[in-house]
């Protein structure tokens, strides 16, 4: 009888202290710098390089809780635009160095996009995961959430001493594809991975390499706005 009752006591202290989606995104939230922090960020610039098949290209993203935002790419002096949004009107890439004009409705889909700062921070986020326990790989524990949707398969990997997301990693018909996070600096009280990477079906296929992060950039150009002619 003693014994059934410490095996229930046990159990019920295990489900009490049992995780969930919101508390790992929660300490996430903590990690990158707190809420507070977070939510005075109203814009943010990030240059770099990006290296892909053997090449390597400097990197321009900016996106603004305003709903707009641009990311170009530049090789050889030559500014190469992917997409930029504002007001309600944008264009994108339409082959090396075309363009073409985005309709209304993917200028506000766009736009919604850029407003969301910080990817996985909100409560609705919560709903979409499942805590799927701590799991420990190549030596190192993680805290990992899964969701599941349109035949693929979501889990994110959170560092189990930090908190911080170290690496995503989706599964579908087509193969795996692995998002890496590295590499965590500090820029006005909040943390960015300066650092990602990503793997497919064992391939490495880019690296993200950040040299500068600004967080609510001053006088940003406004021909980066311009689709180019």
């Amino acid at each position: 009888m003693k014994k059934a009752l410490f095996i229930l006591f046990a159990l019920t202290l295990s489900l009490g202290q049992a995780q969930s989606a919101k508390d790992v995104l929660d300490r996430y939230v903590e990690a990158l710098g707190g809420k507070k922090n977070l939510d005075k960020v109203e814009a943010i610039l990030k240059k770099g390089t990006l290296e892909t098949m053997g090449q390597t290209m400097e990197f321009e993203n900016y996106q603004s809780r305003k709903g707009e935002g641009y990311a170009k790419m530049t090789m050889g002096g030559i500014d190469m635009y992917l997409y930029a949004v504002k007001d309600g009107k944008g264009f994108r890439s339409s082959g090396m160095m075309q363009y073409e004009e985005l309709t209304e409705e993917e200028a506000k889909e766009l736009a919604e996009q850029m407003k969301n700062l910080f990817n996985y921070t909100s409560e609705e986020n919560a709903k979409d995961f499942e805590y799927a326990g701590l799991k420990e790989v190549d030596g190192k524990k993680y805290e990992v959430l899964v969701t599941e949707k349109e035949g693929k398969k979501l889990e994110m990997y959170f560092d189990a001493d930090t908190g911080l997301l170290s690496f995503i990693k989706i599964a579908s018909p087509e193969g795996e594809l692995y998002m890496y996070f590295k590499d965590y600096k500090e820029v006005d009280g909040i943390k960015f991975p300066f650092v990602e990477e990503s793997v497919v079906n064992g391939m490495p296929m880019q690296t993200v390499k950040y040299s500068e992060i600004v967080v609510n950039p001053k006088d940003i150009d406004p021909s980066n706005f311009e689709m180019p002619e």
